[in-house]
């Protein structure tokens, strides 16, 4: 190469595709309206989902919370419902309630 050092292709080692791909399997959290199946949003953190839970509250009838479910899908792939209906109510309104561990 005139004027400068060659430049050599970057290879990633094996170890390293394998640590890259651990890191971009992520947790999220899913807000979902169980009467119509479809997804109301999915979120990065359990304060985002139930922030969006409470504007959803204050905008709608205090019933609204029957109809909707918050699950956490994890780096497996499964998801586990965190509350629903009216725990899903009462939690958004009072965070001091919600489980650390869900």
């Amino acid at each position: 190469m005139p004027g400068g050092c060659p430049v050599r292709p970057v290879r990633r080692s094996i170890a390293m595709r394998r640590a890259v791909d651990r890191y971009t399997v992520v947790m999220f959290y899913e807000l979902w309206d169980v009467e119509t199946g479809n997804i109301i949003g999915d979120f990065d953190t359990k304060a985002e989902a139930f922030a969006m839970v409470r504007e959803l509250l204050s905008a709608n009838s205090p019933n609204y919370a029957a109809a909707a479910a918050l699950g956490r899908t994890g780096e497996d792939g499964q998801t586990k419902l965190i509350a629903e209906g009216a725990a899903l109510a009462a939690q958004a309104r009072d965070p001091d309630s919600i489980p650390r561990t869900a």
